[in-house]
């Protein structure tokens, strides 16, 4: 354990701790990480909407940074610091942005607020002028009251495959869960939370889903998904498989690893404070399950503090390097040791917990991984690291052009083509790199159709993919370029969205960087249909003149 002192956002009460045999092993160096941003205020999180280059990097006293392309813009995307509570360990702590968020420009924040201190769940939305600037509007979503300890506050709130908001709150702090909080079903400290945020307005309020475990239980809040956590203050989902991977700060003994499968119903019990890992922590009270209790699960890994004190869960890397792909990596916030695990499926793990610590050292003049506070995913699946003293990190790509950034210095953003990067961006005369004036120039298929978007040809996508709100364009449609803008305007579109089906003529077909078209708008379906035909014959017409 190091000698310094904790920051408040991870003290906790801790001793060195009973020796436990796991199997660490350390792999040949496959994977380097590098420095991406330095600089940064006690910087806690990172997040990035799915398809989108630019980082958004969270701030613990309030604020969300953005960098773009390599670049700390100086104006914050959002900044809250005199809402913000910091005491202990409170804070800004967590964001998550909406799975419409192309749409609806929705993002979702955690952070802790007054005095007695409250923890709550925000909606804020980007602006519609300026994508980069959030609006001032807020909508609290939920408030928590805590008790006065300042501890075990969580800090992660993240979207399931299933479209639901989840929240892990931590027991509200003291040694050994003083109030009893996780346990009990009439508070939502020390639990997991499952609710449904989708709205129409924006001031609309949750909704409980009506698959949640407990609803219609006496005697149990209908928001809870799971119970039985010490400080849940990092999880994340597989973005693949949509498993739940949690990491549970230990007291005196014992770090965890809690994993849930996609499939899985809800109602589980994760022990605390009967138990501590696998091993009994204090007698059950009254109406609370004894050790070892059938209905209780246990973790898929733990490890004592002879290897640190204080898990930062991380998350299952689906990047393009091969070698890690589809472990889960976390690290220990006290030690500096970052492993990989595989989840087996059921109640443990395939093979062995690998050390990764080698690996994730950057080159030297790069800073030093020192202070893990969060993992994070860029908007193509890349890991992030944040160190807590004010640095960002990233597993460095195996194919240069696939990782969001500008490379090869041309101007123009470099997106991936699915697992293996897009294979035409490493050149300044290469056109198929994204161009953000050609939003449907990348080949990626960014929407999931089945077809690679590009702006022109007939092997591209009839939908037309704005990077700036990851939705297809259903505007300009009609296959005719009817604006002059050099491009094919195509009729429709798959959008993730709910755009305008194939076939349906759009009244608005303007090119994304472009209010309206200047000729040939709302034709209706069948001049549409015959559009091509009379541009040719116009064309014909002009070259016989």
């Amino acid at each position: 354990m190091p000698s310094t002192k904790l920051p408040p956002f991870i003290r906790r009460a801790g001793a060195l701790a009973l020796p436990l045999v796991i199997c660490l092993t350390a792999p040949a160096l496959a994977v380097s990480v590098e420095r991406i941003a330095a600089g940064l205020t006690a910087p806690v999180f990172v997040a990035a909407p799915a398809g989108d280059p630019r980082l958004f990097i969270v701030e613990r006293a309030g604020r969300i940074r953005i960098l773009d392309n390599g670049v700390l813009r100086s104006t914050p995307f959002l900044d809250i610091s005199g809402r913000v509570n910091t005491a202990g360990e409170g804070g800004l702590l967590g964001l998550a942005f909406a799975p419409n968020f192309a749409s609806s420009r929705a993002f979702y924040v955690y952070y802790t607020t007054g005095s007695p201190m409250t923890s709550r769940i925000s909606r804020f939305r980007a602006s519609p002028a300026n994508p980069n600037v959030a609006a001032t509007e807020e909508k609290v979503v939920l408030a928590v009251p805590q008790p006065a300890t300042t501890s075990h506050k969580g800090g992660t709130v993240a979207f399931g495959a299933d479209g639901m908001l989840y929240m892990g709150f931590g027991d509200g702090g003291g040694g050994g869960d003083p109030s009893e909080f996780a346990q009990n079903p009439a508070t939502l400290l020390g639990k997991m939370i499952r609710i449904d945020v989708s709205f129409a307005a924006f001031t609309d309020n949750y909704r409980i889903p009506a698959d949640n475990p407990h609803v219609g239980t006496p005697g149990t809040l209908p928001e809870i998904w799971a119970r039985g956590f010490r400080n849940p203050f990092r999880f994340a989902f597989d973005r693949q498989t949509g498993d739940l991977y949690i990491g549970d700060v230990g007291e005196t003994t014992l770090e965890e690893v809690d994993v849930e499968s996609a499939s899985a119903a809800g109602g589980r019990n994760y022990g605390w404070d009967v138990m501590e890992g696998t091993s009994c922590f204090e007698a059950p009270d009254p109406g609370e399950p004894a050790c070892n209790a059938p209905s209780l699960t246990l973790p898929v890994h733990q490890y004592t503090h002879s290897l640190g004190c204080s898990i930062t869960g991380g998350t299952v890397y689906r990047g393009t390097q091969a070698s890690l792909r589809g472990h889960y990596v976390f690290a220990d916030y006290c030690s500096a040791t970052i492993w990989s695990l595989v989840w087996n499926g059921a109640g443990g793990i395939v093979g062995s917990v690998v050390n990764r610590t080698a690996e994730f050292t950057p080159p030297a003049g790069q800073g030093t991984i020192a202070s893990i506070v969060g993992f994070g995913e860029s908007g193509s699946g890349e890991l992030l690291i944040v160190d807590g003293s004010g640095e960002l990190f990233r597993v460095v790509p195996a194919v240069e052009c696939g990782n969001g950034v500008d490379d090869d210095g041309d101007g123009l953003i470099d997106f991936a083509a699915g697992e293996g990067g897009d294979p035409g961006c490493a050149s300044a005369a290469d056109l198929s790199e994204h161009d953000p004036a050609h939003p449907c120039d990348d080949g990626t298929d960014n929407d999931g159709d089945g077809r690679a978007d590009f702006r022109v040809g007939a092997s591209g996508d009839a939908g037309c993919w704005d990077p700036r709100w990851w939705t297809e364009n259903p505007q300009c449609q009609d296959g005719v370029d009817n604006d002059g803008a050099q491009g094919l305007d195509f009729d429709g579109g798959a959008s993730r969205n709910g755009g305008v089906p194939l076939g349906v003529p759009d009244p608005q077909c303007a090119y994304a960087w472009q209010p309206r078209e200047r000729r040939g708008c709302g034709l209706g379906f069948e001049i549409a249909l015959l559009a091509p035909a009379l541009a040719r014959r116009r064309r014909r017409a002009r070259a016989g003149r």
